[in-house]
């Protein structure tokens, strides 16, 4: 599992001052340098916002209810990153976003399931279509697959969405000088594998 860089912070949105001198919180999520801002309902005069300690001041007479307010927030979001995150499929900044306002996340596709899925298809086929050795060599692909995941992204799977020939020149690679493999990797194995 990879360790991303994400962050919660409150900050106070200065420029947008209402006729009462407050200003509306917000709670900026950060992952991997990508940002999204939620309300939290609250507007605060300046006076009263501890920015190094994120806390309102007990001065305000509403620090109670408001900090309580902002905790609920903050843990609300800890626990959809940490629901993400032990899934263990990639996930971005919107899907943190989307979940907290109450979104079902999209279904994507992954490429190693995508291609287990293409595998037990192919199988059917068997002795019908193709040899038992060339079926064979779709798992072994399918085998490499996998362990280029785990050794270039540190993952077990890949938005089928995010391929590149970035991604099959970074494979290949991995073929020749990990795998030993002499051969050029051929697209042939991927083709048919767009989504749908």
């Amino acid at each position: 599992m990879t360790t991303d860089n994400f962050k919660i912070l409150f900050i106070e949105g200065k420029n947008r001052k209402n006729k009462k001198n407050q200003s509306p919180l917000f709670c900026r999520i950060t992952l991997n340098g990508n940002r999204k801002q939620i309300s939290t309902g609250i507007n605060i005069e300046s006076e009263h916002w501890d920015t190094k300690n994120q806390v309102i001041l007990n001065s305000h007479k509403s620090a109670i209810l408001y900090n309580s307010q902002l905790d609920k927030i903050k843990s609300k979001v800890n626990s959809i990153y940490m629901i993400l995150r032990l899934q263990e499929n990639p996930f971005s900044i919107e899907d943190i976003h989307g979940k907290y306002l109450g979104k079902e996340l999209k279904k994507s596709e992954f490429i190693l399931s995508y291609y287990k899925q293409y595998l037990s298809k192919i199988e059917k086929l068997v002795g019908l279509e193709i040899k038992d050795n060339t079926y064979n060599k779709f798992v072994y692909v399918g085998n490499h697959l996998e362990a280029f995941l785990k050794w270039k992204y540190k993952k077990t799977d890949f938005p089928l969405e995010e391929l590149s020939l970035q991604f099959l020149d970074d494979f290949d690679y991995y073929l020749k000088t990990k795998k030993k493999q002499e051969q050029l990797l051929s697209t042939k194995p991927f083709k048919g594998l767009e989504p749908q």
